[in-house]
């Protein structure tokens, strides 16, 4: 099923990630990035929308250099991967912000959990913050080129994955700081979600337009999907374990339902650049692509969502 073109929004900047805020979505951050190849400068913000009535900008925040990736850590603080090598927090009410230099590259992308935030960067290397302290705990060379993803593990604290360039999915032990699991792919691994509800099952995707799910127990690949476009962005819905979303680049926008045999349940071809970001609340999605400066806001009928709930997810 093609789903109809939804509210669009034009964005100042490129975006390239965004997410609903946790505790109330009608608010959504947006983070956008942005290289003038003339003149050799980079430019981003962090943009708030609220989407209570019309669809407006609530605040924004210039980013040097711009953000790549984004999370939301608190009711009122983002934090960001940036093109300076910078892990920036911004305090939304306060306007306020802080950052910790990390790498002499790029930070491409970002996770958190109560301890720890993680980021990983154009150099391969792999970054733990201690969250209540904000400073540098660990570091590791995790990919031979561009760390495309990072992620925490929602059910484990001390596990987390990583994805990049060199086609590697890898698991590491946050304690020691060392692989527990490495599988080599034909394309790149770019994006990684966690299931928060069936302990051992973690979606992750590739350049190569498949979305594999795998068990961390057995360290066993149960699935796999094609979803014609790049795999940039997963996640899984909050409220439906079976529905899962992804930002599949040139292949526009996916919602899929996991179950003994995964199935796009509907499509969103609407934009017209490579799609970097996207989240869903309930029914309706937010996603956003980068050539074309748009930001879109469209729903998934009803009944597609309520009738997962049943789906087979173990």
């Amino acid at each position: 099923m093609e789903i109809n073109q939804g509210k669009v929004l034009n964005t100042k900047f490129t975006p390239d990630s965004l997410q609903y805020k946790p505790s109330d979505k009608n608010y959504l951050a947006v983070g956008s990035y942005e290289l003038d190849a003339e003149a050799q400068t980079k430019a981003g913000q962090l943009t708030i929308y609220n989407l209570k009535e019309e669809p407006s900008i609530e605040n924004s925040f210039n980013i040097e250099k711009g953000a790549l990736d984004l999370k939301w850590i608190s009711d009122k603080c983002v934090i960001m991967a940036t093109g300076t090598g910078k892990c920036e927090m911004v305090d939304i009410i306060n306007d306020t912000s802080k950052n910790l230099q990390l790498s002499d590259g790029l930070c491409l992308s970002i996770d958190n959990s109560p301890e720890t935030y993680y980021l990983s960067d154009s150099k391969g290397y792999l970054y733990l913050i201690d969250a209540k302290t904000f400073t540098s705990s660990s570091q590791v060379k995790g990919c031979d080129y561009e760390a495309w993803t990072i992620h925490s593990d929602i059910k484990d604290a001390n596990i987390f994955y990583s994805g990049g360039d060199d086609c590697k999915f890898k698991m590491w032990d946050k304690r020691s700081m060392t692989q527990c699991f490495s599988k080599t792919f034909d394309m790149g691994i770019c994006s990684v979600a966690s299931h928060k509800s069936i302990e051992n099952l973690v979606a992750f995707g590739s350049y190569n337009e498949v979305i594999y799910f795998w068990d961390k127990r057995v360290k066993k690949i149960l699935n796999e999907i094609n979803v014609g476009g790049g795999v940039w962005r997963l996640n899984w819905h909050e409220e439906f374990p079976s529905i899962l979303s992804t930002a599949a680049m040139h292949g526009g926008c996916k919602i899929l339902k996991y179950a003994a045999k995964p199935e796009i349940l509907c499509s969103y071809k609407h934009h017209e650049s490579m799609v970097y970001g996207i989240d869903i609340n309930y029914n309706v999605v937010a996603s956003c692509s980068f050539y074309d400066r748009s930001l879109q806001l469209w729903t998934v009928p009803e009944n597609l969502i309520k009738e997962s709930k049943d789906a087979v997810v173990t």
